[in-house]
């Protein structure tokens, strides 16, 4: 778990493109889609793995279930997605939900939905 403040304030950054790092990131993943479109040796590309929930210490809401996924994720994967079809059509575009909080151990164990309302 990523639970420092400087953590936090980092994924809060990229989320909320604070000086453009959303942009920033967006661009990145277009040139490395450039660089291998057409390659028959890669699957897909996997924006980011085991995303986490923006800055907690701020905005606890963002815990609640699916309110991540839907509110600053999907928006943040539409724009990466976007920039790499620019470039290749072809690709898989793998995205995860929020690891945070994705199951609860009570009551034998809950899974909490995500919230994503369509694919990016």
């Amino acid at each position: 778990m990523h639970t420092s403040p400087e953590m936090a304030s980092a994924y809060e950054h990229l989320w909320e493109n604070k000086n453009g790092l959303q942009d920033k990131f967006a661009a990145f993943w277009k040139v490395v889609a450039t660089k291998f479109n057409g390659n028959s040796n890669v699957i897909g590309y996997d924006i980011v793995d085991e995303p986490w929930v923006a800055n907690l210490f701020k905005d606890a809401s963002l815990t609640a279930w699916a309110k991540f996924d839907r509110e600053k994720l999907q928006p943040m994967y539409e724009k990466v997605t976007a920039a790499i079809r620019e470039v290749d059509e072809d690709h898989i575009v793998f995205f995860q939900p929020a690891q945070f909080p994705d199951k609860l151990p009570v009551m034998g164990g809950i899974v909490n939905p995500v919230g994503f309302e369509k694919m990016p």
